[in-house]
């Protein structure tokens, strides 16, 4: 037993000592109290750790330099492709079916060729003579020129031989008589193409030679001849 602590038994105990044992034990509770405050108030504090959040916006410029791309292409070529594009045909001829004849296939030509063709037409006569004045000339004003077959003969020494293009590309002179080719072509050597035939018929009155007496012609002479036998103005003869 340490020294100074009295233990309390059933032994008998007087009010003075029960008030000094009391008190002593109200003070020691309170010291106790005031001892455990002060030192939960000295003791270590707990270790707080706090999360912080910071955001921050940030710019930036970037510069790239520009990439320079060079493509070359090589051009291709078809059959296809108009071969003439560009180019202006200019062409006289005579007016009636044979312009008429041209202007029906002239939209498809230009078309397929993509040439433009400038057409002056003209009485066959005129047509002649001036196609005729350019080749003499040399004026060069016309490329093409549809002339009577008659006249083609007169204008030769101007045209171009045609018998390198007939060979690459047949126009079916086959389906035309001779009566027809025959003036468009001299020693084996062509200069013009027909386009169309056609037959001239010589017609005679024979009521008109009958009376007269007279026979059927067979030479132009003879036809001279008849055709002043046969003058009659007061009939339109």
């Amino acid at each position: 037993m340490k020294r100074g602590v009295k233990i309390l038994t059933n032994q008998k105990v007087t009010r003075r000592e029960w008030l000094k044992y009391a008190g002593f034990t109200i003070v020691g509770l309170a010291v106790g109290g005031v001892a455990g405050y002060f030192t939960g108030m000295t003791r270590t504090p707990e270790k707080v750790t706090e999360t912080q959040t910071v955001t921050k916006t940030l710019t930036q410029t970037v510069t790239e330099t520009p990439t320079t791309v060079t493509v070359t292409e090589t051009p291709t070529v078809t059959t296809s492709e108009k071969p003439y594009k560009g180019m202006t045909l200019r062409v006289i001829t005579m007016d009636g079916l044979p312009y008429e004849l041209i202007k029906s296939v002239l939209p498809e030509f230009e078309e397929k060729t993509g040439a433009k063709v400038n057409i002056e037409k003209m009485y066959m006569d005129d047509a002649h003579a001036k196609f005729l004045v350019d080749l003499t000339t040399k004026a060069g004003r016309y490329h093409v020129g549809v002339i009577a077959s008659g006249k083609m003969r007169q204008l030769k020494f101007g045209l171009e031989p045609l018998n390198e293009y007939i060979e690459k590309k047949d126009p079916g002179l086959k389906y035309f008589p001779e009566c027809v080719v025959i003036n468009c072509s001299e020693d084996g050597v062509w200069y013009a193409l027909p386009y169309r035939g056609y037959v001239s018929g010589f017609v005679l009155r024979d009521d008109a030679f009958k009376e007269k007496g007279l026979d059927y012609p067979t030479t132009w002479d003879e036809v001279l001849e008849d055709a002043k036998a046969l003058n009659a103005p007061e009939k339109n003869f």
